[in-house]
């Protein structure tokens, strides 16, 4: 049972081309896209310019793949892709699941997703969410932007509460599958791993996921949103206790693409491969 995994392809279209291409040959089970979908270079960091990648490119491209091979693909949105297209994904097709906050079972085998980071100092703000009640907010923007009804707002985060943090959210996650039996795409990557090295060296990740993976011990946890973490860290996985985490560490600038390969029955032979 073979899964391919990328992340952070931001709008990439031959990367997706080569994704696709590397699922069909190996005749995989099922493709898993890990957040920032969408483009964010100049003139397309809009709402109506994701939108256009997503009606001209991203739908009709897996929607192609899913009818010549049988594949299904199961994505989520990331930090850099705009909320308000959200609705747009949902419809998208038969065979291409949007997995926010969700479960899905493919062959015995639980899918889950969850899409949000920790509060960053970047302005898109759809995204993010306190990661605790004692998350230090030392090195975060706290005003920035949301996108609402096709239409950008301003918007500050205020004071923590403890039913909107990533915290809390990991507490229902647990809930909807079985943990030891799910694979867990998760847009930020446990805190103080090999996953969540930027290129000062800090770590940036989420407490709050790191927390649920020491807790409920899933099958394979599945991370993006630092481009540069594997080059930094020197690898592209972290075990805790049984768990295995790994990030695809994709860079959406290059030619080539980083992807993971795994079967779910045997999460230990997870590889790494450029293509």
């Amino acid at each position: 049972m073979l899964l391919i995994y990328s992340s952070d392809l931001h709008g990439n279209i031959n990367q997706y081309r080569k994704l696709f291409d590397f699922a069909a040959e190996r005749k995989a089970k099922a493709v898993l896209l890990g957040g920032d979908l969408s483009p964010k270079g100049p003139g397309e960091f809009t709402i109506e310019g994701q939108r256009k990648f997503f009606e001209k490119f991203l739908i009709p491209a897996t929607n192609e793949f899913n009818m010549n091979f049988g594949i299904p693909v199961f994505a989520m949105m990331g930090n850099d892709d705009w909320a308000a297209n959200e609705s747009l994904l949902k419809r998208a097709g038969v065979e291409f699941h949007l997995m926010h906050n969700k479960v899905e079972k493919l062959d015995g085998i639980s899918i889950a997703g969850y899409p949000f980071v920790p509060v960053t100092p970047f302005g898109i703000k759809d995204w993010e969410k306190w990661d605790t009640l004692e998350q230090d907010r030392s090195d975060v923007r706290l005003d920035g932007f949301i996108s609402r009804n096709g239409e950008l707002q301003r918007f500050r985060f205020g004071e923590p509460s403890e039913k909107d943090t990533i915290e809390h959210d990991m507490k229902g996650l647990a809930k909807l599958s079985e943990p030891a039996k799910t694979v867990y795409m998760m847009h930020s990557p446990p805190f103080n791993t090999n996953l969540d090295m930027i290129s000062s060296r800090a770590h940036v990740g989420s407490v709050a996921i790191r927390n649920f993976i020491e807790k409920n011990q899933p099958l394979i946890t599945l991370h993006g949103h630092i481009h540069e973490t594997v080059e930094m860290s020197g690898d592209f996985v972290e075990k805790m206790g049984r768990t295995i985490c790994a990030s695809s560490g994709n860079f959406p600038e290059n030619e080539k693409m980083a992807v993971l390969a795994f079967d779910p029955h045997e999460p230990n032979g997870i590889k790494r491969t450029i293509i």
